[in-house]
């Protein structure tokens, strides 16, 4: 958001900086549905050949769980 509202004309007009967000929000929404349903639509049809895609979906899970306990841990150094 801090991006987008960096730009000179965005910040002069929120109306566009709010569609611009919305847009971007329901982009990235329809992405993923899209790629979960592919990706259950793959592991339904052929369990083997989705197995690459799979392990990949979990790790980057695993990481983004890993991600957030990371910070809340360091925000409670930093606050403690």
């Amino acid at each position: 958001m801090k991006t987008v509202l960096n730009l000179g004309k965005l910040r002069q007009t929120p109306v566009l900086c709010g569609l611009m967000s919305v847009l971007t929000a329901t982009a990235l929404g329809c992405g993923a549905a899209v790629g979960s349903v592919l990706l259950v639509e793959t592991v339904w049809s052929d369990p083997s050949a989705a197995a690459e895609p799979t392990v990949l979906v979990a790790l980057l899970a695993a990481s983004a769980v890993r991600e957030k306990s990371v910070r809340v841990h360091s925000r409670g150094e930093v606050e403690g």
